[in-house]
């Protein structure tokens, strides 16, 4: 049996968080053709780093929110919210009006926020999603969370939706770009989890195409850490699980038997079911294939 890369990173959230595979994000913006990732936002303006400086973006970038390794190791309270055809991450309420014929959209909400640590430069963002993809990504400042103490943050968002009633769902991030960790976390990742699988098989196809003929290994494609709850009794040192990998990359079946715990055994299990990967080729097919995987805790 192969083995894949040390999981590494794990974190604690509150008791009662259940949800697809977990699925952290950072903000990208594309400047001068290439993608940089958001460190902070003035107002609705990004500040990437060029050349190991921090450099302010005024003209309306195109933002991208794509995989990253974890989370930050802050935590912002917020209320519960659904909203529209999609589960939200930041309590939200929605209308729309008839305004010149068409049709329009408008996010309003005023939440409030308080974070365990201190944010001082943290940004928002709003991605209004579709059942094919985001139709857009807003982003904005928030006003600095002192730890401790709830902050009342209110945002309107105007959009012209390509469907009726759009969904949307908002992430926090800290003053470093990472995404911070909120009791609905959970609610947008069945989303990004259909979009990466999308991104997959098309890549999937690519690297066939590239190995004709040839064995390959298993390529790690997106390996999320598991979200243990701070009841969870975790193991120490290393634990090896076994993942049956399908045809197409997804994974089929986690064997995490020699975690005790149930609570950590099911939070592995939820995270890794979502790991995803360029499959096992033979003679240039993908073929299904067992990996042992070690764990370190």
């Amino acid at each position: 049996m192969k083995s894949a890369p040390l999981l590494l990173g794990f974190c604690l959230l509150a008791p009662g968080l259940i949800a697809a595979p977990p699925h952290p994000t950072v903000l990208r913006v594309k400047y001068k053709d290439k993608m940089l990732e958001v460190v902070r936002v003035h107002r609705d303006d990004p500040y990437v780093i060029v050349d190991g400086h921090e450099t302010l973006i005024r003209s309306k970038p195109l933002y991208f929110l794509e995989n990253a390794n974890g989370y930050s190791d802050n935590f912002v309270q917020t209320p519960r919210s659904l909203s529209g055809k999609f589960q939200m991450r930041v309590l939200g309420d929605h209308y729309f009006n008839d305004r010149e014929g068409g049709i329009s959209a408008t996010i309003t909400f005023e939440v409030p926020m308080t974070a365990r640590k201190t944010i001082k430069h943290g940004f928002i963002t709003i991605a209004i999603a579709t059942t094919v993809g985001f139709g857009e990504i807003i982003v904005h400042g928030l006003p600095e969370l002192p730890a401790g103490k709830p902050v009342k943050v209110k945002l309107e968002v105007h959009q012209m939706p390509s469907v009726n009633e759009p969904a949307y769902f908002a992430q926090i991030f800290d003053d470093e770009g990472r995404e911070v960790r909120t009791p609905d976390l959970a609610l947008a990742w069945s989303y990004y989890a259909q979009r990466d699988r999308a991104r997959l098989a098309k890549a999937v196809e690519s690297y066939v195409k590239k190995f004709p003929n040839t064995d390959h290994e298993l390529v790690p494609a997106f390996t999320p850490s598991p979200i243990f709850n701070s009841t969870a009794v975790l193991p120490t040192g290393e634990v090896t699980v076994e993942l049956s990998v399908m045809e197409d990359g997804t994974v089929a079946h986690v064997d995490a038997g020699m975690i005790a715990d149930d609570s950590a055994r099911e939070s592995v299990i939820q995270a890794l079911n979502g790991w995803l990967f360029l499959p096992q080729l033979k003679a240039g097919q993908p073929v299904f294939f067992r990996v042992r995987v070690p764990l370190q805790f």
